[in-house]
């Protein structure tokens, strides 16, 4: 639907280097972008200050070693108004570990991961 466009958040410096063709294949779509520092404190934040039950969420992070970072952010996702049913998760990398307590508290938002 290009009349809603797709919010993208990378999270990291190296995380906008998976998304240079994205354009391409989703033009209708905002990108935003957080960093964080020990998976606690923002150092960059400019996600929206809300989001609508119905926006399309894409959080691409280069690596799941552990579920902090991206627990944290998928968190304050949802506490902006977004739904588990509309995020998608977008890696190169994925723990077993990191995976399986992410599925725990976030066992509506698909992953996917090379």
């Amino acid at each position: 639907d290009n009349t809603k466009p797709i919010k993208i958040i990378p999270i990291g410096r190296t995380a906008p280097v998976l998304l240079e063709q994205t354009s391409t294949l989703l033009p209708a779509s905002q990108t935003y972008h957080v960093g964080l520092k020990d998976s606690a404190e923002y150092y960059l934040d400019t996600m929206p200050e809300k989001f609508s039950n119905d926006d399309k969420v894409l959080v691409v992070i280069p690596e799941l070693a552990s579920h902090e970072v991206i627990d944290r952010v998928l968190s304050d996702i949802l506490e902006k108004g977004a739904q588990q049913e509309n995020m998608r998760i977008m890696t190169v990398l994925a723990a077993p570990s990191a995976l399986a307590k992410l599925g725990l508290k976030f066992a509506s938002v698909r992953m996917y991961a090379a």
